[in-house]
């Protein structure tokens, strides 16, 4: 923004919030999300405590070590690397540091590790609209509150010798306009003092209207002031902020449900049915498979051998289980069981109240098995 003597400027600024969500920040890296948060890529020669992580301050890093690499200089607008290359920019150095000035964007890259300047997460960025008019209006410039500063900044300017000399330099009669008006004023205890709450009031001092005195006054500060002030007014032009929030574009738990939602909608799909997936898929594996042809072999040794009952076998089975003998109803009856020891298959079962143990070759791996 160009700001010249003799205008008034209206400056307007429209901010806009830019921020990022705690979720984003620790789902997604840097790269991932975009941006940076204060303190993931430190800038060497922007110290946090000083400048805060913004892109243009990024871009000004990567410019600045490339000026210190190609140019082995320091420039002299900026001497935080001075340690490292303690000569400034002159001659050459200059040239180059120039020429890499002029290509500041081309330039992104910071750190060690190269790496790559993005925006903030957390940024404010400001719309400015600047309007301008003349100032000052010989009329109503002595009614502005501008006037007064203007005549007390002046009495202490024409009070210092060191001053004083470049002022009447320019404007020889300056000084000696305010002293006719001051001095005159602090002469009458009965007049007010000039510019008394910053108003400027010449019948209060005791003027006539139209004295040459005060109108001479009045020239030669519009004259300074045209010359030599600028007023600028700032202001937040809407009594809102727009803010812009960066997020994770569907969350996990979204994700599930969106996806749980269309394969049921689609295919009838449940937890239970993926359930009964998994179970169906584990059974069906090659070694799964082996170890029940081999189960069923042994079962069916199992049943063929229970197959050859005895007499007394016989009389003890009773719906398919085995119980005690008559007589022994209330006794201990060993417990039949069957089982496999080295290649052979041995049977034990209670037989006219004894143990009696039977094998057979079965070259089968060891399983014992209770009835």
């Amino acid at each position: 923004m160009d700001i010249s003597p003799g205008s008034v400027f209206q400056v307007a600024v429209t901010p806009t919030l830019l921020n990022t969500s705690l979720e984003a920040k620790n789902r997604f890296s840097p790269e991932a999300r975009g941006c940076y948060f204060e303190g993931e890529l430190p800038l060497k020669y922007l110290p946090s405590n000083l400048y805060r992580y913004e892109m243009s301050n990024c871009l000004f890093e990567a410019a600045y070590e490339e000026i210190l690499a190609q140019c082995n200089c320091t420039p002299s607008f900026h001497a935080l690397g001075f340690k490292e290359k303690p000569v400034f920019c002159l001659g050459y150095g200059l040239t180059c540091m120039n020429r890499i000035i002029k290509a500041i964007g081309k330039y992104n890259t910071v750190g060690d590790d190269k790496r790559t300047c993005m925006a903030a997460c957390e940024d404010q960025v400001n719309a400015v609209s600047v309007t301008s008019s003349h100032f000052p209006n010989r009329k109503t410039f002595v009614e502005r509150v501008e006037f007064c500063i203007l005549v007390k900044k002046l009495i202490r300017t024409c009070s210092k010798p060191g001053k004083y000399y470049v002022l009447v330099k320019f404007y020889p009669e300056i000084c000696e306009y305010i002293w006719n008006v001051t001095t005159t004023t602090s002469k009458d205890p009965k007049r007010e003092a000039m510019c008394k709450d910053n108003i400027w009031s010449p019948h209060s001092m005791g003027y006539r209207e139209g004295d040459p005195r005060i109108q001479n006054l009045e020239d030669m500060l519009f004259i300074y002031a045209k010359n030599n002030l600028a007023v600028v007014n700032i202001y937040i032009k809407e009594p809102v902020v727009t803010r812009i929030w960066r997020d994770q574009k569907i969350s996990i738990i979204s994700f599930v449900a969106h996806t749980g939602g269309l394969l049921g909608l689609c295919m009838g799909f449940s937890l239970v049915s993926l359930f009964e997936i998994v179970y169906y898929t584990f059974n069906s594996l090659p070694w799964r498979n082996k170890r029940n042809l081999e189960d069923n072999r042994e079962q069916h040794l199992y049943d063929s051998q229970l197959s050859n009952d005895t007499p007394e076998r016989t009389a003890f089975k009773k719906n398919g289980l085995f119980s005690s003998p008559p007589g022994l109803e209330h006794q201990e009856t060993p417990t039949d069981s069957i089982r496999t020891v080295g290649s052979c298959l041995e049977l034990e079962y209670a037989r006219g109240g004894q143990i009696v143990t039977r094998r057979m070759d079965t070259g089968r791996r060891s399983v014992e098995r209770l009835l």
